[in-house]
């Protein structure tokens, strides 16, 4: 209490990218799921088929005080954004 949070808020970005690179590690799984799965992954090596786009926002520290407050947080998040690829590709 009464403590500093730096960063005091931060933003999630998200972008389709293509990468040769993780295409052929995920093909080795033989099955749509690991296709479908979002990654997470250092931008090197890869083609980013747009701009990225703000996904989640977090501000610390939140204004909970007490353990019951704290405990009844909800970090779930979910969001649906949509891209316009210029180029072709596949996602």
């Amino acid at each position: 209490p009464g403590g500093a949070s730096i960063p005091t808020d931060y933003t999630s970005y998200v972008a389709p990218l293509s990468s040769s690179r993780l295409w052929n590690e995920v093909k080795h799984f033989k099955d749509l799921a690991h296709f479908e799965t979002q990654y997470v992954v250092k931008v090197h090596n890869a083609y980013p088929m747009c701009a990225p786009q703000p996904c989640f926002v977090f501000t610390h520290p939140s204004d909970a005080r007490t353990v019951a407050e704290i405990g009844a947080i909800d970090n779930s998040r979910v969001a649906q954004l949509s891209f316009d690829v210029p180029l072709g590709g596949e996602l």
